[in-house]
């Protein structure tokens, strides 16, 4: 009934959307999921493997990541909107396609979203990655630990730079505020 009154429509092209994602099924269908990849460090990679060669080289500090999609058009468009655009539906829709993907392998023991710098949380008015984590701890049960990481320092925005300058920018910018202990 609802849908009726106010169909919903695409947030990429404007069509009518599909269901809870706000997409139209070709926008959904384009979603470049992230199939093959790095079990380690969810690094997209030609065909699965446990670790790339990064990781070979030097384990990462976690057990696994999980990224069920790639960042490339259109979901780069969505995560962009959401991240910069203050679009709080792209972010409900990213959620809901994290969901939809199924659970990762292994369920992790806590969610730890990145916070924000104060000053950028006053700009921007909302951490992303603490929107995007809370309904995924809700579905799947976890405990959501908003203040396992504390930002030491502001960093510079990482839109423009490559992947060794964005891990330079942000080293040392946050303490872990946790002593281990999951709830």
């Amino acid at each position: 009934m609802l849908d009726a009154l106010l169909p919903s429509h695409c947030l990429l092209c404007g069509a009518r959307g599909q269901g809870p994602l706000s997409l139209c099924v070709a926008c959904e269908s384009e979603m470049p999921r992230n199939d093959a990849c790095c079990a380690r460090c969810a690094l997209p990679l030609k065909s699965s493997a446990p670790m790339c060669g990064r990781c070979l080289k030097r384990e990462p500090r976690w057990d696994a990541a999980w990224a069920p999609f790639r960042y490339e058009w259109p979901l780069a468009q969505l995560e962009s909107r959401f991240k910069f655009g203050g679009d709080l539906a792209a972010g409900r829709t990213l959620a809901s396609m994290w969901l939809a993907s199924g659970p990762p392998a292994d369920l992790p023991r806590a969610i730890v979203p990145v916070p924000l710098h104060r000053a950028r949380l006053r700009r921007r008015g909302y951490n992303q990655a603490l929107e995007l984590a809370k309904p995924l701890a809700k579905h799947f049960g976890i405990p959501l630990l908003r203040d396992a990481l504390r930002r030491t320092r502001a960093t510079e925005a990482q839109t423009e730079l490559s992947a060794l300058q964005r891990r330079r920018n942000v080293r040392g910018a946050f303490v872990a505020d946790f002593d281990g202990a999951v709830p």
